[in-house]
Formats: C-alpha cells, sequence, structure tokens
C-alpha cells in the first residue's frame, strides 16, 4: 500500500481540525506552555511541513488532557502527514468513541475519507 498522505493533505487543509485545536491551545496556559517548549503550536509545526514534531507536541497534549477530543484529532492528522496512517486511524477510533458530533472529529473523519480515496492500493505479484 503506498502512502500518500501529502497529496490527500494538499486536497484537504484540515483547516476545521486546526481551528477546533488552536482555539482549544490559546485558551489553556498549560497547552501554551507545552507549545512553547516546541517553539510552536502544532498547526504551524504542520504547515512548516513537520507532522513528526507535531506528534510530539500532541503526544504532551494527551498526557496533559487524555480526555480532549481535539488532540487526539490533532494527532491523527499529524500521523497521516507522517505516514502512519494506521496510528492516524487509530486516534479517529478515539476521537469517534469520545465526541462522535464534536467538529473537530467530523472535520478528521472527512479528512481520512479523503485520504484513504488517494491510498494506491498494489497487490504484489503472486511467486
Amino acid at each position: 500500500m503506498q502512502k500518500n498522505a501529502k497529496a490527500a493533505g494538499a486536497e484537504v487543509s484540515g483547516a476545521e481540525i486546526e481551528a477546533s485545536i488552536d482555539s482549544s491551545v490559546e485558551n489553556d496556559h498549560q497547552l501554551s506552555q507545552i507549545s512553547l517548549l516546541f517553539g510552536k503550536r502544532p498547526s504551524e509545526l504542520l504547515a512548516e511541513n513537520r507532522p513528526s514534531e507535531a506528534i510530539q507536541v500532541y503526544d504532551r497534549f494527551i498526557d496533559t488532557q487524555p480526555t480532549q477530543v481535539t488532540h487526539y484529532a490533532g494527532r491523527a492528522k499529524a500521523r497521516a502527514l507522517a505516514g502512519d496512517i494506521g496510528g492516524g486511524l487509530a486516534d479517529l477510533a478515539i476521537a469517534e468513541e469520545m465526541a462522535p458530533e464534536h467538529r473537530a472529529t467530523k472535520a478528521l473523519q472527512t479528512f481520512f475519507n479523503r485520504l484513504l480515496k488517494n491510498v494506491d492500493v498494489h497487490t504484489p505479484p503472486v511467486a
């Protein structure tokens, strides 16, 4: 399976996901301090095509606030953009279980639907 997350990322900006996350970071001093450790918000890291660093920020956010759906949504997108589709889908499942009607969850579902349409599936030849 060839992971073409960058093409899907270009097609789907994920602005809805990032808006939800940025809002929660701006309104929480502790999350703002974590972002400062990394020098940037996760959405800024993703905009600079640095998903691995964004994942590290989201990991810290999740350690700090494990019940915040937007953290899982953000990490899911970052994982997909880093090429870890399975990890992204696992975070999507957590977000769907926590808050299926949350706008970040809905945006994430759309993101993955479009992403998976762009993934090329190749069956290896039988030897």
